[in-house]
């Protein structure tokens, strides 16, 4: 785990089920041909409910069927996830970590909503995905 300051992301993508990721990525993957260095998937969480964008980070959208999403500028802790390991095989190490430091981050909320921030950039090809929660100090 580290903690990285990561600029405002501009996104172009899809919304959808957060229970329905790969259909998402898939529809994503035909409409949206251009191939950037880095695809993101951002997790909204309120409850029991997740809704899930998928996308890559442009400043216009090529397609018009496609929608924009900011992300503002935050400091994040970054947890590497080894795929083949399961997208959620970090969860208790992130969960614990954030019980950990409550007396001095929490974690940022957009519209209400807790979020991730998951990148698939570079290391992806060696299998990892960092895994990034927004954090702010109390």
């Amino acid at each position: 785990m580290r903690i990285k300051k990561i600029s405002t992301l501009n996104l172009v993508g899809l919304f959808g089920d957060g229970n329905k990721t790969s259909e998402l990525w898939n529809s994503f993957e035909k409409m949206h041909l251009n191939k950037t260095k880095n695809s993101y998937e951002v997790r909204f969480y309120q409850e029991e409910s997740c809704d899930c964008f998928v996308g890559v980070e442009e400043e216009n959208p090529i397609n018009a069927d496609l929608m924009t999403l900011t992300i503002p500028e935050s400091e994040y802790a970054v947890f590497d996830v080894v795929a083949v390991n399961g997208y959620d095989s970090e969860n208790d190490n992130m969960d614990k970590w954030l019980s950990d430091n409550r007396a001095v981050y929490r974690q940022r909320e957009i519209n209400g909503k807790k979020y991730v921030v998951e990148i698939f950039g570079d290391r992806f090809n060696e299998g990892i995905v960092e895994i990034c929660i927004p954090i702010e100090r109390v």
